[in-house]
């Protein structure tokens, strides 16, 4: 560690005139005085007294004389002030991807960007020379924009040395790496030695010579930069670019062999994230060059995504722990943020240099390039990360249908196709029944990158259960034709589903509602309403089921602001039963009278999946609906053609009439799914503000479903629309929450997930349920599930038992990559039951991982020409892992060096003068004693 401040103390004449012109007075001086003194030693009768008065004169003249010379300590305190540096490390949930070796160069050179397994070495040899070249080029730019009145003009002449001296040292390294260049590179040897050759005997011979002008004492002004200096960066460049291109095309055939084949190589980088190399490059950093540089220069270290975080050493918790959790990875990248962080910097303490290593995915915030031009001062270096090129492929994803629907429906199954390295040619998209096929459509592909939804229908006429595959045929030479595919199966139930309704009064959504399943024909329902008066027909209730088999008739219940004294804790204790127990499903719709308040410490107050909220907000306060970002493709809210029209519906809708009547039990618990939020914001919304309610929520409670709505206001979807959106909602809300009840198994085993299809990153959650074939419960299993993907087991996950409803297990199984994952239900336990009903076939379930809806993930590749922009902007460099220490040794990191000088003068004291004048004093009264004149 560098001393923060030096003191040096020394000791200096600063005489009032020439030190000879001092000494030789004082020489005449006392000669005259030894001369006088011999005289007067004839005249008077004590003669030794006058070699007394002699001493006394003398010693007068030496501090005459020492005061004229002016003696003075002089101390000269210097102050070091370190410079800092940023390391800036993207954060995004793009980082969490794991790159393909896709012939780029850039798996291998993150491969080998640390270790000291020879070809690792080798290759940091090739990128330094390279990176060497590079930074000293920078440099001599920067040189060039020195203005001519540079007060420092050794610092200007030891800049312009170090660009020499990196550019020789640069190529030195070439010529030593051109031996051990990867691949088959035989035929570019050659041709890198004669560019490293143009730059010698060219550029770096001018250079040397200009170099030893300014040395010799020419000034900046007087260098004539602007004649000969442009001409020199030019060529430079050029010949750098070429070197550049050379080593890239060396080490790109190097990693053709691992793109085409699962080399060990190959096998290792698939198992590491972006995020993985970066960090464990880092890490190695933190112990090696990086440490290094710290004992000299303060380094900041950040990662960032939406926001910018400052974070201690990689690898570390900063007291030298190891990190034993990251953080979630960012839904967005803002370049620009990163940027201004390095710009705020630059107003409190100017940053030297800085690292930024990106995928260069920008999606959010800020343009960079506006920020990247004020940022000239500071050396910055890009190291990009990630793929630079998709391969020829065609993937079917997102996937999207009902799981049950009644007969007669007609189903919309959607799918997302995306496609790369297809433009101009057509894409057949088939929805298939076995080998039949049921609809199918012709996609043309507009450009290399292309990205669309379709739509495939289906009639659900027959009962049962149905297994419709959707299918892309295959393009030539396509990467994979495992993504081209996706399985999902749909239940078929019968026409009719009995529901029960029930509310105090009819307020407005009961009465739409009533209507709505009055006209449906795939609905049968019973009603229970108790003002202004009960009614008696056909499917009309006089008061609630008291047994929960009573209540086991109805697929659902909706109940409305029924107050506690109408559903009496008898009736809300075989309500609960029926739901947790026997698996029912139950819709709240909450009203201001009792629903849900008057329940909170009754039996129905287990069931509700909210809990009191801000009891502050009025009713003048309104409220705008906000689709959850994980509920797009949810079926209980798609009331429209795809997900984007439903949320514009759904926003719409409170847009034109506000919802002030939400209930302030609109806080979801932790076990909730919020599928519509509300908040105060008409645009805006996050779901982490303290003033966010949950609209439509939902959560499992035992073997069954609670939906609640915080608000009666839904059949505001039929203003100025019709019934259209309104009977939409409903229906696709009892379709969905019926759903969940068509698991796989047997009689005495149900394995069920809470979805089918999730995205890559997301954890599934599967539920089992054992009973004897009496119905009794199985308590104790003890239970696994196993995780099958392409013949591969990911995952072995133990199931736990809910503590509250023995026979019932869960887990949660961990993300896994896109594509089909095939769940097993093992156990001893499971064998046994299937014994007992002679059950031959494994328990089983499949699920479909589809890639991340979020824009973050939409494309994946390094975007390597923004990252250029930026670099050409901010006057910086790309620079690859292997090359960012040798890069980084280019720059003069040494403190900034600020000096005081103080002076302490020997000979202005007035002990001195008074010493003086003593001995004036003394000879002379020494003289008239005797006698002498």
């Amino acid at each position: 560690m560098n001393p923060e401040a030096t003191s040096e103390t020394k000791f200096a004449f600063e005489a009032f005139f020439p030190l000879w012109s001092i000494l030789l007075f004082g020489i005449v001086v006392v000669v005259l005085s030894i001369w006088l003194a011999r005289r007067d030693t004839r005249f008077v009768t004590r003669p030794k007294l006058v070699w007394f008065l002699l001493l006394l004169r003398v010693s007068a003249v030496l501090i005459l004389l020492w005061m004229l010379a002016g003696p003075t300590l002089v101390t000269t305190l210097r102050k070091f002030k370190r410079k800092s540096i940023a390391v800036l490390v993207d954060h995004s949930a793009s980082m969490g991807l794991v790159d393909f070796a896709d012939g780029s160069g850039s798996v291998t050179r993150w491969a080998g960007s640390y270790g000291y397994e020879p070809k690792a070495v080798k290759l940091r040899q090739i990128d330094s020379a390279v990176a060497t070249i590079h930074a000293a080029q920078g440099q001599l730019v920067r040189f060039g924009k020195l203005p001519d009145s540079a007060n420092d003009g050794a610092a200007a002449r030891a800049f312009l040395s170090e660009c020499v001296e990196g550019i020789a040292k640069g190529l030195e390294l070439v010529r030593a790496s051109v031996p051990i260049l990867p691949g088959n590179s035989d035929e570019l040897k050659p041709v890198l030695l004669n560019a490293a050759k143009t730059i010698e005997d060219g550029c770096l011979q001018t250079l040397r010579e200009k170099s030893a002008v300014f040395r010799g004492g020419k000034s900046l002004s007087a260098l004539e930069r602007e004649r000969w200096l442009p001409q020199q960066i030019e060529q430079l460049s050029l010949s750098v670019a070429t070197i550049q291109r050379l080593v890239d095309q060396a080490i790109k055939a190097g990693e053709a062999p691992v793109a085409k084949t699962s080399t060990q190589q190959a096998l290792d980088e698939s198992k590491r994230s972006r995020l993985d190399k970066v960090e464990g490059y880092l890490a190695a950093a933190e112990e090696g060059w990086l440490k290094e540089l710290a004992t000299k220069v303060t380094i900041h270290r950040y990662e960032f995504g939406e926001k910018v975080l400052p974070v201690a050493a990689h690898g570390s918790d900063g007291q030298g722990n190891e990190r034993l959790a990251k953080r979630a990875l960012s839904a967005a990248t803002q370049l620009g943020t990163a940027l201004q962080e390095i710009a705020l910097g630059n107003t409190s303490e100017p940053l030297a240099a800085a690292i930024l290593i990106t995928d260069g995915g920008q999606n959010a915030g800020r343009d960079p390039r506006e920020i990247a031009a004020s940022l000239a001062n500071t050396a910055m270096h890009i190291v990009p990360i990630g793929n630079t090129k998709m391969e020829r492929d065609v993937i079917l994803h997102h996937t999207h249908a009902p799981k049950a629907v009644l007969q007669n429906d007609t189903v919309v199954i959607e799918s997302v196709v995306t496609a790369y390295g297809c433009a101009k040619e057509t894409l057949q998209i088939r929805l298939m029944e076995k080998d039949a096929v049921i609809d199918q459509q012709t996609l043309n592909v507009t450009g290399e990158v292309f990205d669309t939804r379709v739509q495939l229908r289906w009639k659900a006429s027959v009962l049962g259960k149905h297994t419709l595959a959707v299918r892309v045929t295959p393009v030539s030479d396509e990467r994979t034709e495992e993504n081209n595919a996706a399985t999902l199966d749909i239940q078929v139930m019968e026409a009719k589903m009995r529901v029960l309704v029930a509310d105090n009064f009819p307020r407005w959504e009961t009465r739409y509602l009533l209507n709505l399943f009055k006209r449906d024909e795939r609905v049968t329902f019973d009603q229970l309403l108790f003002e202004p008066h009960r009614v008696s027909g056909d499917g009309v209730l006089s008061n609630f089921p008291m047994a929960p088999e009573e209540w086991l008739k109805y697929r659902v219940v909706i109940l409305g602001d029924v107050l506690s004294s109408q559903l009496t804790p008898a009736h809300q204790k075989a309500l609960r039963d029926y739901v947790t127990e026997m698996g029912g499903n139950l819709i709240i719709v909450a009203g201001k009278d009792a629903m849900p308040a008057a329940y909170v410490n009754e039996p129905l107050g287990t069931l509700l999946p909210v809990q009191p909220g801000d009891r502050t907000v009025s009713g003048t306060v309104p409220f705008y609906l906000h689709v959850a970002d994980e509920a797009s493709d949810n079926l209980a809210i798609q009331i429209s053609e795809n997900s984007a029209a439903s949320e514009r519906v759904w926003r719409e809708m409170s847009l034109r009439m506000p919802i002030y009547s939400l209930s302030e039990f609109s806080k979801p618990k932790p076990t909730t799914h919020s599928l519509i939020w509300a908040g105060k914001s008409k645009t805006a919304f996050d779901p982490g503000d303290p003033s966010a309610r949950s609209f439509l929520s939902w959560h499992n409670v035992g073997a069954g479903r609670v939906v609640y709505l915080a608000a009666p206001v839904a059949y505001q979807l039929r203003y100025r629309q019709g019934d259209g959106f309104h009977h939409r909602f409903w229906g696709q809300l009892l379709r969905w929450i019926v759903a969940r009840d068509l698991a796989e198994g047997s009689q005495t085993i149900r394995l069920s997930t809470d979805k089918l299809r999730y995205e890559v990153g997301e954890p599934i959650q599967v539920s089992v349920q054992l009973r004897q074939l009496d119905g009794k419960v199985v308590s104790g299993a003890a239970l696994q599930i196993e995780a099958w993907q392409r013949d591969n087991l990911l995952h072995n996950v133990a199931l736990k038992e809910d503590a509250s409803r023995p026979g019932s297990y869960h887990a949660l199984v961990p993300d896994g990559p896109m594509g089909l994952m095939k769940l097993n239900l093992l156990g001893d336990r499971v064998k046994e039951l299937l014994a007992s009903e002679n059950y031959l076939r494994p328990i089983d379930t499949t699920v479909t991982i589809d890639p991340n809806a979020m824009l973050e993930l939409r494309n994946s590749l390094c975007n390597m020409p923004l990252l250029r922009e930026i670099a050409d902007a901010s006057g910086g460099l790309i620079v690859p892992p292997t090359g960012l220490e040798a890069a980084f040794g280019q720059l003069n990191l040494e403190p900034e060096t600020s000096e005081s000088v103080s002076k302490k003068a020997l000979w202005n004291r007035w002990d001195l003068f008074y010493l003086f004048l003593g001995c004036l004093t003394l000879e002379w009264a020494g003289r008239k004693y005797l006698g002498l004149s």
